[in-house]
């Protein structure tokens, strides 16, 4: 669902909206209301609201009646077939670089150990040799 909230520069404290057929809704600086992405389409833009869409909102975006999709494409300036993705991005995928994966593939991989006897000494007699 996406969000929408006053902007700071809004000279009122709360305002009412209309919320598609479920009637009105009051908007404060304070908290984020959820609303459908048909009615967000309707203030994206405007002067008092900030609204804000999530990635779940893709299918939502991209089913807009025609009439919504060229009135946020001219706004936007982008064509149709854009607005999902400049309006609800996916977030980026979690990728390990190319590098760090080398250096774990050495780090995990077994080295063969070869079976060397330990070198000793000997020690020396540290006792002196007595004379008789």
């Amino acid at each position: 669902m996406a969000t929408i909230r006053l902007k700071e520069s809004c000279k009122v404290p709360t305002l009412r909206l209309r919320n598609g057929a479920e009637g009105f809704m009051e908007v404060t600086k304070v908290e984020d209301v959820k609303i459908s992405a048909f009615v967000a389409s309707h203030y994206f833009g405007g002067n008092n609201c900030t609204v804000r869409f999530t990635s779940e909102d893709r299918e939502d975006i991209e089913n807009l009646p025609r009439r919504e999709k060229g009135i946020l494409s001219k706004h936007l300036r982008l064509a149709e077939e854009e607005l999902a993705n400049a309006l609800a991005p996916l977030p980026p995928k979690k990728t390990v670089p190319e590098k760090l994966k080398a250096t774990a593939k050495r780090a995990t991989a077994k080295k063969p150990t070869k079976s060397v006897p330990k070198k000793t000494t000997k020690k020396a007699n540290t006792q002196p040799k007595i004379e008789e």
